[in-house]
């Protein structure tokens, strides 16, 4: 899980890219040891990766693995729980055999965007439940964010994005955290908990 105050949100723009790194055995003096090789990908949201600009063509499938965000709502995607596994099964569709990288999955709890707290908790529920059959084609699944920010963070967040500073976009990128502004954990908290618990498993 990560905490960030910028990057892009866009709902079908290309985003950060990604490095990772894999295993493989070398030979050194000592004998056979663990080594790294550095792998990456191009990240695109969801919406950028399953009905990509055709500028993006000769991007969707560069790098090692699909690197991907899944913020529902935010872009032209709905909110919808019920949208997950149909919606995972395109993204592996996508990656066409390539490891998959949720680098920025997650969803609000701000009723004023039609959320609440429970419907979060019932989107990470959702979520681990569609993950289980399809877990060998996720290399990382990354809950995004761990906090709320506070009002001045949520401003420059969305400033930075070029948005107003209320608005459906705050409401939607200031309400994606598991821990409320007071470090009260929301109700997902628990739901992610034991989701990664579960993936994380052999």
């Amino acid at each position: 899980m990560e905490r960030r105050s910028s990057g892009n949100y866009g709902g079908t723009g290309l985003e950060r890219g990604a490095e990772l790194h894999e295993p493989s055995l070398g030979v050194g003096s000592g004998g056979r040891s663990p080594t790294w090789r550095p792998i990456g990908g191009i990240g695109f949201s969801f919406e950028g990766a399953t009905a990509p600009d055709p500028s993006f063509g000769p991007l969707v499938g560069a790098g090692d693995l699909a690197v991907l965000s899944y913020l529902p709502g935010l872009g032209t995607s709905a909110l919808r729980a019920a949208a997950l596994a149909s919606d995972f099964d395109a993204l592996v569709a996508q990656a066409a055999g390539r490891p998959i990288a949720l680098t920025r999955v997650g969803a609000p709890s701000s009723v004023a965007i039609g959320s609440s707290p429970e419907q979060q908790r019932l989107f990470y529920e959702a979520l681990f439940d569609a993950l289980e059959p399809r877990r060998q084609a996720f290399l990382l699944v990354d809950a995004f964010e761990l906090h709320d920010p506070t009002p001045d963070a949520c401003q420059a967040l969305a400033a930075d994005q070029g948005e107003p500073p209320s608005g459906p976009f705050s409401d939607y990128a200031c309400s994606l955290g598991l821990f409320e502004v007071g470090a009260s954990a929301k109700p997902a908290w628990d739901e992610v908990l034991q989701g990664t618990a579960k993936f994380a498993s052999p």
